[in-house]
């Protein structure tokens, strides 16, 4: 019964030869109901609004929430999604590791193009921490060279093209382009996870919110921004300037100017709950969300079952590339029965972890 299942969501070969050739496929037809999604998105924003902290890192960050909901579980382990990415890897055996929130709220800009070859290092942020090691058949085997990831992109709104859909430079995942390291307030990626801290006119919420992690929407630490500094009388545009002159402190990776014809340049409007799979090498980003509507997606990143996740773990190391303790990670086994003895496949403690 499950192969017949899952065999309603097998794709053509028309379909597996498009991805191979453009490096994304979709949109995908959905196959949740709508109530489903649709508390998924309660879900999420509420973490997202009110700065909930994930149990498995301690800190607020909108990544990794498929271990601790339910419902974001189901999504993601779906056979329409795992049957899908196997046609698209050629892989019998499939590993879920991440997941990643993107409220891309109403008026919010550009984010700039950019790939990533697999590694997941967090160089976005300035990170050198490798996330994921191929394995020997990606290294130097049968596959050397090819990717072993993809991204799972879903819509839990509709995205309408002034929304700043998700666009692919169509087949750039043939090409790695050239990067260049710059102070951190000078890339894009910085103004999409510092909203906040613009908007907000009070210096001591701009203190606190720093202090506690609660400031970015990502995992910059910024918790000793303010160390040293009397703060009582600091007035918002002080406190503001003090976090800016510490993040352009820090680096992070850039995409430097590339040519991607205008035909080659697709975007991807998207139905509730229509999803998108590209190679994380194929060139990506979005633009502006011009209306007063939130654009809300989640994505799941999958890999191959034998890509180790978090190698620095066999070294007693338990921060990744993005400062976030992974100690209490865990990664789901999608499909097929190959297995990396050296992965972890169930948290250390369930009911803590929010997943029993």
């Amino acid at each position: 019964m499950a192969q017949s299942h899952a065999a309603m969501y097998e794709l053509t070969s028309n379909q597996v030869q498009a991805f191979l050739r453009d490096g994304f496929l979709g949109p995908l037809p959905a196959f949740l109901p709508d109530d489903e999604l649709d508390q998924i998105r309660r879900e999420l924003m509420d973490v997202n609004d009110h700065q909930r902290d994930q149990p498995l890192y301690g800190q607020f960050v909108v990544r990794d929430w498929h271990l601790c909901m339910p419902a974001l579980n189901r999504l993601f382990t779906h056979p329409a999604v795992y049957t899908a990415v196997q046609a698209l890897l050629d892989e019998e055996s499939l590993l879920l590791w991440r997941s990643f929130l993107f409220a891309k709220k109403a008026g919010v800009g550009e984010l700039g193009w950019h790939q990533e070859w697999g590694y997941f290092d967090g160089e976005e942020i300035g990170g050198k921490i490798p996330s994921l090691q191929p394995s020997e058949r990606y290294r130097t085997g049968d596959k050397a060279g090819m990717p072993w990831d993809l991204t799972v992109w879903f819509a839990l709104t509709d995205v309408l093209p002034d929304q700043g859909p998700v666009r692919f430079g169509r087949g750039s995942h043939k090409t790695r382009y050239p990067t260049k390291l710059v102070p951190m307030t000078e890339c894009e990626f910085f103004h999409q996870i510092s909203t906040d801290l613009f908007k907000l006119d009070d210096a001591q919420e701009i203190v606190r919110r720093t202090r506690s992690n609660r400031l970015l929407l990502e995992t910059v630490n910024t918790s000793s921004f303010f160390d040293g500094v009397d703060t009582a009388k600091l007035t918002a545009q002080e406190a503001r300037e003090i976090v800016l002159a510490r993040m352009s402190q820090l680096e992070a990776v850039v995409t430097l100017p590339f040519e991607i014809a205008p035909e080659d340049t697709i975007e991807v409007p998207m139905k509730k709950g229509e999803f998108v799979i590209f190679y994380e090498r194929t060139m990506h980003g979005s633009a502006a969300n011009r209306t007063d509507i939130d654009r809300i997606g989640v994505n799941c990143r999958i890999v191959a079952a034998d890509t180790l996740v978090y190698p620095q773990r066999l070294q007693g190391s338990f921060i990744d590339g993005s400062g976030l303790d992974i100690s209490r990670h865990w990664s789901i086994p999608l499909c097929g029965s190959s297995r990396n003895p050296a992965n972890v496949y169930s948290p250390p403690d369930a009911a803590a972890a929010g997943s029993g």
